[in-house]
């Protein structure tokens, strides 16, 4: 599951949730159809991945662990999140075992903002879920500053500067001001 920035926008198909809360109720949806003796691990990622919950067939567990998962303010990179899956996987003694079949199913719940797209090299069976809109603004507050105003002391000016990382740019290049008064 991406917990990058990105993951924190909302989109206007998601009735007021953000990304993240998308994609863990998605995931959360996925380990209500596991099958009886069916495992899952949850894995968090953003520019570094972590193992959230290791293989298990515990349906409680791995749903809390979904929902112990926070957003960051990093960029996505999804090669070190497959990195652990795939590494998790192979130290998995039932998939050792000659005849046990094929590399389990990755499965990827992200807007697809990643880092690291063109450096991906995928093994098994991968499936992405794109959570979001690619049409949705991907704006933020990059740098932000408060000052009191010497010449009114009740008010304070706070200056915020925009980015915008979304597919469709516009420029943001000027700083907005806004002015609130403090009394």
């Amino acid at each position: 599951i991406d917990r990058s920035a990105s993951m924190g926008a909302r989109d206007p198909d998601l009735k007021g949730k953000t990304r993240l809360d998308e994609a863990k109720r998605r995931a959360k949806e996925l380990v209500d159809s596991l099958g009886r003796n069916a495992r899952a691990m949850v894995i968090a990622f953003d520019d570094t991945a972590r193992t959230v919950m290791p293989l298990s067939a515990d349906v409680s567990a791995l749903k809390r662990a979904i929902d112990s998962i926070e957003q960051t303010d990093k960029k996505s990179k999804l090669k070190t999140a497959y990195q652990l899956a795939e590494a998790q996987a192979s130290f998995n003694p039932e998939q050792l075992r000659p005849g046990a079949g094929s590399l389990p199913d990755v499965l990827v719940y992200s807007d697809g903002r990643v880092a690291d797209a063109n450096d991906l090299s995928v093994r098994g069976n991968l499936r992405y879920f794109k959570i979001g809109s690619d049409e949705s603004g991907n704006i933020a507050i990059v740098a932000m500053n408060a000052k009191r105003n010497y010449e009114r002391p009740t008010e304070v000016q706070i200056f915020a500067r925009l980015a915008n990382f979304g597919t469709h740019a516009e420029p943001l290049d000027d700083p907005i001001g806004l002015c609130i008064v403090v009394g």
